[in-house]
């Protein structure tokens, strides 16, 4: 969690500096985009890492989609610079709204942690475990299949998927490698409900939460 937590730390800091006037617009734009390059290829280096792949080992196509990522990230940027401007003229403005923001951005870093994994893992088989939180229908009916890495990649699915039903907002699902038996079958594709969201600790329906 240290690159994450580096990674939303930087984001916290330059919206703080720019809110308060430490830093100007252009000042905050040019800092985050060096933060979103440098972090989130970070991201893939430590999703990459857990199947022994290296930098210098990565393929044309992995370096074309961290590429995208990180460009799709840049292009939301001047319209966050806008929101912080506009939350500076309001009178009595408040922080944490903007913040609230960061916890979005900040989530890309493990969602490229858990693409590079499932990219670059290839025959290596990788099992769903979710953690102690709650959970959407989608990633409970993930949670211990089994499949090769390639399997995942094909079917474009992963912890932290904006397409589960839990859009990944404090997913803490991971892919684990494993020596079990591979799930018989295609994974099932994601269906994107969020009729109810359930606790590991007691698989019980938790109220409704709202993810719009």
């Amino acid at each position: 969690m240290a690159g994450f937590d580096a990674y939303r730390t930087g984001l916290r800091n330059y919206v703080r500096g720019f809110w308060n006037g430490a830093i100007d617009k252009d000042q905050f734009i040019d800092n985050t985009r060096t933060l979103i390059n440098r972090r989130l290829m970070q991201a893939w280096l430590e999703g990459a890492a857990r199947c022994g792949i290296t930098e210098d080992e990565m393929t044309e196509e992995e370096w074309l989609i961290i590429g995208e990522i990180v460009r799709t990230e840049l292009e939301y940027l001047p319209g966050f610079a806008e929101a912080i401007a506009e939350q500076r003229k309001v009178k009595d403005g408040k922080l944490q709204p903007l913040f609230n923001r960061v916890e979005m951005w900040a989530l890309r870093y493990s969602n490229v942690v858990d693409r590079a994994q499932t990219l670059t893992c290839g025959n290596k088989k990788l099992v769903w475990i979710y953690g102690d939180t709650q959970h959407c229908k989608d990633c409970l009916n993930y949670n211990g299949r089994v499949y090769r890495a390639s399997t995942w990649a094909k079917y474009d699915i992963w912890p932290r998927h904006p397409s589960l039903g839990c859009r990944g907002f404090n997913c803490r699902c991971r892919l684990e490698l494993t020596d079990k038996p591979i799930t018989k079958g295609k994974p099932p594709a994601m269906t994107g409900e969020k009729e109810w969201l359930y606790h590991t600790s007691d698989k019980q329906p938790a109220p409704l939460i709202q993810l719009n």
